[in-house]
């Protein structure tokens, strides 16, 4: 059953925007066939009589009904390439409506929070009152979720949002974790070197990295499968590696979106791959800006303590 499903997705997607798209598309079959047809059935009408056409009228009435056949064929893979691509296009219109709305609903918890913060502030730094970035990334991993639980993407407990963390390339840990009771791989062990993981993968590339089917990522060795993909099944994968340059060091960090059980789209579909990495980056970015206000706090909070230091050791 799961071997017709996946032709049957094949199929439609090849339909929709692959190698059947193209053809049914094709120039020649809009336009060379009709002729053909009108042709073929004007010379046997109007030129019947003649010998080439009266000794072998049977074999030509087969060619005049094949080729009927083959522009039928065409017209009805016209028909289903038109059904498949409406499909597609509504899905994607629903998927990027969606989107609008979950980066709205960040953007006002965000502002929400500053508003509220505002009469506190009093003698304190406003940057220490109102950034939260903690609070803040939590709120766009559960956003994240919702959103794809909205149109049924993923079940309740099919995805996670991960980011994990590196002040030397070597001591990797995780920041962030979305779902608090998963059992996932130590961050080290999948940014270690022999491992063939898509974290370390968009790391070492410096570029993101979605992958639709993790396990077609993991036959490229470009994916470590870890036991809940066992358990659960394939999904899909997208990184991203952050950078970001501090007067005392330099942080690094990977933000990952994965999901279980579940692909997002089907590996061969290009245009759906092509938004939803689109959908990726844009959540991965607005946990990027938290990661840079994260980083800034903290070396704020480790200059003022240095600055001290120094004041304590003059008096001294």
């Amino acid at each position: 059953m799961n071997f017709l499903l996946k032709q049957w997705h094949r199929i439609k997607h090849s339909f929709a925007a692959g190698k059947l798209n193209r053809l049914s598309r094709h120039w020649s079959l809009k336009i060379i066939l009709p002729f053909l047809i009108v042709a073929y059935f004007g010379l046997l009408d109007f030129f019947d009589e003649l010998e080439w056409i009266a000794k072998y009228k049977e074999y030509h009435l087969k060619a005049f009904f094949f080729i009927l056949v083959l522009e039928l064929g065409v017209r009805i893979l016209d028909y289903v390439r038109e059904r498949c691509e409406e499909v597609v296009t509504d899905k994607h219109r629903s998927v990027l409506t969606e989107l609008l709305v979950s980066v709205s609903v960040i953007v006002q918890t965000k502002v929400t929070r500053f508003r509220e913060a505002l009469p506190r502030i009093g003698t304190k730094s406003p940057f220490d009152v109102i950034t939260k970035p903690d609070e803040q990334i939590n709120v766009i991993g559960m956003r994240i979720g919702d959103y794809l639980k909205s149109f049924g993407a993923v079940p309740e407990d099919c995805f996670d949002v991960t980011v994990m963390r590196s002040t030397d390339d070597e001591t990797w840990d995780y920041e962030f974790k979305l779902q608090k009771n998963f059992s996932r791989p130590q961050a080290s062990r999948l940014m270690d070197r022999t491992v063939t993981s898509t974290a370390r993968f968009a790391f070492e590339s410096g570029n993101e990295q979605f992958f639709a089917s993790k396990f077609t990522a993991s036959q490229d060795g470009k994916y470590h499968l870890g036991e809940r993909d066992k358990l659960k099944g394939d999904g899909s994968i997208y990184c991203k590696p952050v950078k970001i340059d501090l007067p005392d060091r330099t942080e690094n960090y990977v933000i990952t979106l994965t999901t279980y059980g579940t692909t997002l789209c089907h590996p061969l579909d290009v245009p759906s791959t092509d938004v939803w990495t689109m959908i990726c980056r844009e959540f991965a970015r607005r946990i990027e800006l938290e990661l840079v206000l994260l980083s800034m706090k903290e070396w704020k909070a480790r200059d003022s303590e240095l600055k001290r230091v120094n004041r304590t050791t003059k008096k001294k």
